[in-house]
Parts: structure tokens; sequence; C-alpha cells
């Protein structure tokens, strides 16, 4: 079943040409944020680190490796 943010996320990734985010890499952005909401002294760092996070990945790299880099990314605030 469609989530909500999808149409959202859609819209923008079509205006900016590119793929739409795929149903892990919604569920792996949203658990980086999540967990830097968490273990930041400010929640504003978890769009913030979204942001990064897509500068850092790029468009071109597969989505397996995508995963992968947002996996070690969300490493960096280990939960206490």
């Amino acid at each position: 079943m469609p989530q909500p943010y999808e149409a959202v996320t859609d819209r923008v990734a079509s205006s900016a040409g590119l793929d739409p985010l795929t149903e892990e890499e919604a569920r792996a952005l949203l658990a980086l944020a999540r967990r830097v909401a968490h273990t930041s002294d400010d929640r504003r760092a978890a769009p913030l680190v979204c942001y990064l996070a897509g500068r850092v990945l790029g468009s071109s790299a597969p989505p397996a490796e995508r995963l992968q880099r947002i996996a070690e990314l969300e490493a960096l605030f280990p939960e206490e």
C-alpha cells in the first residue's frame, strides 16, 4: 500500500530527473533521520544529515550501494 510521503517524494524526484526512492531506501533514510534526531543535541540535524547523505550518495550508485552507505552513515550515531 502506498505511503502518504510517496506522492511528495515521487514528485520531487521526478522534478529533479531522479528515480523515485525505493521502499528500502525510504525506510533506511527514515531510520537514519530517527537515529540522528534521537542521538544528537539538536533534532534539526536529522533533515540536514539526510540532505548530506543525498549529496554523498548521488543518483548514479546502484540501490544496494546506496542502502549500504545509508547504513554506514547511521552507524555514526550509535544509540545509547
